[in-house]
């Protein structure tokens, strides 16, 4: 590629992992006619990903990585620990889970949304992890193709608000404890609410709720 005096252009570059986790490497860019250099080096950092389970920390170091990484069918299995996130993403069929259980595995919300789950037509799931700190622990919003969003084995506690779900969304909380300083709150076509502790299902609801407590 010839770039000409005072003008720019963007270098694709390319990574195709073999192996799971963090890589490194300098990508060097030689220079001609340039008075006083020959050549620029840049370095560049990235992880790898080759597809099944990405392990946190070990091969990624934040949840939000891993789930970067992922692609539909995925597993983020996350080691015991605190880990103080936001996580984000859209479209995506992945399981988020831990490899401890909930007592051992903490994901602190430090007052934002400690899920924000964008789906489109596939299913997440979020199994074995306690939430907290957060304004709404798990936030989703569903589309017409009415994806689910199960939520499993997990221990939701001093959050304002719990699960808020939106729009085309079947919701199957199982197994759960669910303490919040305020609702829990999930507000769909086809969730269920339940607010301080009672449980009121809109019209055209098909929730799953099996073996959960909401508590205040």
């Amino acid at each position: 590629m010839t770039i000409s005096p005072g003008s720019c252009e963007r270098i694709p570059i390319s990574f195709n992992p073999t192996a799971n986790g963090p890589f490194e490497s300098t990508v060097q860019i030689d220079c001609d006619g340039l008075y006083g250099a020959t050549f620029a080096s840049f370095p560049v950092t990235g992880y790898g990903y080759t597809g099944g389970t990405i392990h946190v920390p070990s091969e990624a170091p934040t949840i939000q990585i891993a789930v970067d990484g992922c692609s539909n069918g995925d597993t983020v299995l996350i080691a015991p620990g605190t880990y103080f996130e936001n996580i984000s993403f859209a479209d995506k069929a992945i399981v988020i889970m831990s490899s401890g259980g909930p007592w051992a595995t903490i994901i602190d919300g430090e007052g934002a949304d400690a899920f924000n789950i964008s789906m489109g037509p596939r299913s997440v799931e979020l199994r074995g992890l306690s939430i907290t700190n957060s304004d709404r622990a798990i936030y989703a919003n569903g589309d017409y193709r009415n994806p689910v969003l199960k939520v499993a084995n997990c221990y939701l506690f001093r959050n304002n608000f719990a699960i808020s779900t939106r729009f085309h969304l079947h919701d199957e909380i199982v197994n759960c404890l669910i303490t919040t300083r305020g609702t829990l709150c999930c507000e769909s076509y086809y969730v269920v609410c339940l607010e301080r502790g009672e449980g009121v299902v809109p019209r055209l609801s098909r929730p799953r709720i099996d073996k959960s407590v909401p508590r205040l």
